[in-house]
C-alpha cells in the first residue's frame, strides 16, 4: 500500500508540472489510471528493478513461523503458499484537483484469497499449557468485493522538488469473507462451525471499525511514505512515468503462463498425429491413391477407352478430387464418418506428457474446411510415373469449449470458448509409382507432401484472465504454430512418406490394374 500511495501522489504532481495552464484535470486522473493499469499488468511478473518479486500471484514456497510474544507463542511451518487476486481490481473513482492538491480514488478488489498447507502450534503462556488451535492441513481463505476508498492531500517543495504527503484517509469494507482452514479443532462440524465464526469476525472486525482502522493506516503508512518519498525527487518519477529510453515497453509473460501454453501446444500436436494416424487407418481415405492407380493405366488397357472420351488423365482424377473426393467428407461412407464438418459433443481429456498433465473436457468440437479446398494443380505424368498436386484450403479451422486443469506440482485451471484457424492452408506434393511390365501390378515408391500456412489465428479464452496478455498469449501460439508447419516442411515430408507409402502398397496388395480399375468403376 505505501509503495502505491507514493506512486499515485507522485503521478498527481508530476503530470500537474507537466500539463501547463490551463490544468486539465482529466488529463491527469487519465495519466494515473494509465499508469496504475501498467502496474496491474506487470505485477504477474513483478518489478525487478526494485527487488520486488511477482505479486499476481504472491508465492512462498516455504515460510518457517516463529512468533513469540508475552501472550503466547506460535510455531510452525506455512508451504505453498499462494496470495492471488492483487490485480484483479477495478478503478471506479480517480479524481485528481491539482489546485488543490489533493487525490479521491475507490478500487474494488473482485476476490483476494489465500491457498496454503500450514502446520501451526499455539503455545498459551498465561495457562502454561499447549492449544493446537489451529491444527495442521489444508487452508484456503477469500476475501471478496472489498472496496478501498480515500483521498490524500500532498504538498510539493517550491526549492526541493520533493513530495510530502500532508493526510492519507484509506477506508475500507468487506462484501464477503470465506473461510475453509482444515484441522480448526477437529474436523467435521467443529471445524465447519469454527470456520464460520473465523469469517465472520474478520468481516465484522473491518466494516465494524473503519475509522480505527483509517487512523491506524495514517498513523503507520504517512511517515513511511514521506520516507521514501524523501529519496526521490519529482524529475525522477517523471523520467520514469515517461518509459525510458526503451521504447514499448514489453508485456509481461508470466512463467507458469509459458508453462501452461506448451502444455497446450504439446497436447495439441499430440492430438493432431492422433487424428492424422485415425484417418490413415480408414481405407476410404486412400480412394485417392487408387484413383491414382486407375489414371496410371495410360499405358495398359484403358488408354483406348479414355482417348475416345476425349478426357486426359489429369482431367478424371481432377474431377473425382473436386466432386466425389468432396462429397465424400460431406456425407462420410464405410465406417468413416462426416468429415466435413467434423464434430463431436464431448471428449474428456486426461493426458499425461513427461512433466505436464492436462486433465478436462471438450464440448461441441467442430473442425471445418476440410471439404473447402481449391485445386491449384492436378497434373499426372504418365512418363515419368509421377502425380504432382497442389491443394490450397481458405481456412481449415476449430471451435470448441474446453476445460482443463495444467499444472506439474502447480495448478492452472482455465476454461472458454476456443478458435484455432489455418489460413491459406497449403498441402503440395508429388506421388512417384512404378508399374511391373510383366505381373501389372501397381506399386506406390515415394508420397511427398510439404504444407505451409500463410496466416494463423488463434483466439482462445481464458488462457489468462487479463485481456492484454491473453491477446500475446494467442499471439505466441499463432507463431508457434506457423514455424512449427513452415519450418518443418521438409521432417513433415519424410514424416508422411514413411507412413503412408507402405500403407498404400499393403492396400493394393497383389491386385492388378485390371483389378483396381473394377473396383473404381464399380464392374
Amino acid at each position: 500500500m505505501k509503495y502505491f500511495v507514493a506512486l499515485l501522489a507522485f503521478v498527481a504532481v508530476a503530470s500537474a508540472g507537466t500539463v501547463g495552464v490551463p490544468i486539465d484535470n482529466h488529463s491527469i486522473a487519465s495519466t494515473v489510471v494509465d499508469l496504475i493499469e501498467g502496474v496491474k499488468e506487470q505485477m504477474p511478473c513483478g518489478f525487478t528493478g526494485l527487488g520486488i518479486p511477482p505479486l499476481a500471484p504472491l508465492r512462498i514456497d516455504h515460510k518457517n513461523i516463529d512468533i513469540d510474544t508475552e501472550a503466547l507463542k506460535a510455531e510452525g511451518t506455512v508451504d505453498h503458499f499462494r496470495l492471488n487476486g492483487l490485480n484483479e481490481f477495478d478503478i471506479d473513482e480517480m479524481k485528481i484537483n491539482a489546485l488543490t492538491s489533493k487525490v479521491t480514488y475507490k478500487f474494488t478488489f473482485r476476490d483476494v484469497n489465500v491457498d496454503t498447507q500450514y502446520d501451526l502450534k499455539v503455545l498459551l503462556k498465561k495457562y502454561g499449557f499447549t492449544v493446537n488451535l489451529i491444527g495442521a492441513g489444508h487452508a484456503k481463505f477469500a476475501i471478496k468485493d472489498m472496496v478501498i476508498w480515500g483521498t490524500l492531500k500532498y504538498s510539493l517543495g517550491v526549492i526541493s522538488g520533493n513530495l510530502k504527503l500532508k493526510s492519507l484517509e484509506v477506508r475500507t469494507h468487506l462484501g464477503e469473507v470465506d473461510s475453509e482452514i482444515e484441522g480448526i479443532l477437529g474436523d467435521g462440524t467443529i471445524n465447519e462451525k469454527m470456520n464460520e465464526y473465523l469469517a465472520e469476525a474478520v468481516e465484522l472486525a473491518i466494516n465494524e471499525n473503519e475509522d480505527l482502522i483509517t487512523d491506524t493506516i495514517e498513523s503507520i503508512a504517512l511517515p513511511v511514505v514521506n520516507s521514501i518519498l524523501d529519496d526521490v525527487s519529482i524529475a525522477d518519477v517523471i523520467a520514469g512515468g515517461t518509459g525510458g529510453e526503451g521504447g514499448e515497453k514489453e508485456v509481461c509473460i508470466p512463467p507458469e503462463f509459458d508453462c501452461l501454453l506448451q502444455a497446450c501446444l504439446k497436447f495439441l500436436l499430440a492430438q493432431s498425429v492422433k487424428l492424422l494416424n485415425w484417418c490413415l487407418k480408414m481405407k476410404s481415405v486412400f480412394v485417392i491413391a487408387l484413383i491414382l492407380a486407375v489414371a496410371s493405366c495410360h499405358g495398359a488397357e484403358i488408354a483406348e477407352p479414355l482417348a475416345a472420351q476425349d478426357r486426359s488423365f489429369s482431367s478424371v482424377i481432377m474431377e473425382f478430387v473436386d466432386e466425389d473426393l468432396r462429397s465424400f467428407l460431406r456425407t462420410g461412407g464405410g465406417g468413416v464418418p462426416v468429415l466435413a464438418p467434423l464434430t463431436a459433443s464431448h471428449k474428456s481429456l486426461d493426458i499425461s506428457s513427461g512433466e505436464f498433465k492436462i486433465s478436462g473436457e471438450v464440448e461441441d468440437f467442430v473442425l471445418q474446411g476440410l471439404d473447402g479446398y481449391e485445386i491449384i494443380i492436378m497434373n499426372l505424368d504418365v512418363i515419368r510415373s509421377r502425380f504432382t498436386f497442389h491443394l490450397k484450403f481458405p481456412s481449415v479451422n476449430i471451435t470448441t469449449q474446453y476445460k482443463a486443469d495444467v499444472g506439474s506440482g502447480w495448478s492452472i485451471e482455465r476454461s472458454g470458448g476456443a478458435f484455432v484457424a489455418l489460413e491459406n492452408l497449403n498441402i503440395e506434393g508429388q506421388i512417384s509409382y512404378s508399374l511391373g511390365v510383366i505381373s501389372n501390378n501397381l506399386r506406390v515408391k515415394k508420397i511427398v507432401v510439404y504444407p505451409s500456412v500463410e496466416n494463423v489465428k488463434s483466439e482462445i479464452e481464458n488462457l489468462s484472465k487479463y485481456r492484454i496478455l491473453n491477446r500475446k498469449l494467442n499471439e505466441i501460439v499463432e507463431e508457434f504454430v506457423t514455424l512449427t508447419i513452415n519450418d518443418n516442411t521438409d521432417y513433415a515430408a519424410n514424416w508422411v512418406d514413411e507412413l503412408l507409402t507402405p500403407i498404400c502398397n499393403d492396400l493394393i496388395g497383389d491386385r492388378t490394374l485390371s483389378d483396381i480399375i473394377a473396383i473404381i468403376t464399380g464392374n
